[in-house]
């Protein structure tokens, strides 16, 4: 969980709410895991529960957007603080019996062997923050992991293009250790691996777009949401792609669907996600 600076003050953000906020809002009991300074953190999200370790900083990220003809570009990030890392043990005596266990770090605050001994039912990631090294000016580079052979099989995993750097030969060498990798690419679509297939898969159209901040992270919770019921992939990210595009015209974590974008991309794609219509 984080902080997210904007011209006009901070809002918080982080993958585990935009994630965890669109999980619960899918029918989910959702228990967020996070390091932070934030003492009345709960009261702000009553839907989900949260598990706050104390640490004396929350993880304080600025996002600006580069403009160009087109439209919005690439993110430029910066950290000027970080929350304590998880411990492995933590992480574990929280994740115990939970059916679906959906790793979203942001900044090494955990890292793939914190994940040894976990188990889980069905084990997912949109691990950006595995990706990202901060150097002295604190801005925010991608870098490519030296350890993917020792990570845990995943049942699906969820990074972006600029998370690899754009780096094709990466991303097959991180589908060998999933059932499903899906690189997001903006406006552009996403690329998919499955099974030794791989697919390009176009956008849904935004009315507009204003902040892409926490897209891919709607996107992956909507993804494995879909995935976990038994929805063909392509359905799946079809769902996902079209509740991602739902938001983008809104800032923040006002991006996250609400009831009736839900029920519109279950309409649009024809997903099954059981739980939901036994809660709106």
């Amino acid at each position: 969980m984080t902080r997210d600076l904007f011209p006009d003050g901070f809002r918080y953000g982080g993958a585990v709410l935009y994630g965890g906020l669109t999980a619960s809002r899918l029918g989910f009991q959702v228990e967020l895991l996070t390091s932070s300074a934030e003492t009345e953190i709960q009261e702000f999200f009553p839907e989900i529960s949260i598990c706050n370790m104390p640490s004396s900083q929350t993880t304080l990220f600025r996002n600006e957007q580069k403009i160009h003809c087109s439209g919005l570009g690439d993110r430029v990030q910066t950290v000027s603080g970080q929350a304590l890392p998880i411990p492995a043990d933590l992480l574990k005596e929280a994740a115990a019996g939970a059916d679906i266990v959906h790793i979203a770090p942001v900044l090494h605050e955990i890292e793939p062997a914190d994940l040894a001994g976990l188990t889980a039912h069905f084990l997912v990631a949109n691990p950006q923050g595995w990706f990202r090294q901060v150097d002295a000016n604190g801005i925010v580079r991608a870098v490519s992991p030296s350890d993917i052979e020792t990570w845990p099989h995943f049942h699906a995993v969820v990074l972006s293009e600029n998370d690899i750097a754009r780096d094709w030969g990466l991303a097959e060498e991180l589908a060998a250790i999933t059932d499903l990798l899906v690189v997001t690419r903006g406006a552009a679509g996403a690329k998919a691996y499955y099974q030794g297939v791989i697919w390009d898969l176009e956008a849904h159209a935004a009315s507009r777009v204003v902040d892409t901040t926490g897209a891919g992270d709607i996107f992956a919770a909507a993804l494995f949401s879909a995935l976990y019921y038994g929805n063909h992939p392509l359905k799946a990210l079809e769902f996902a792609s079209c509740l991602a595009a739902q938001g983008l015209a809104r800032f923040g974590l006002d991006s996250v669907p609400g009831e009736d974008e839900i029920r519109r991309c279950l309409s649009r794609t024809g997903c099954d996600i059981p739980p939901l219509f036994r809660v709106l």
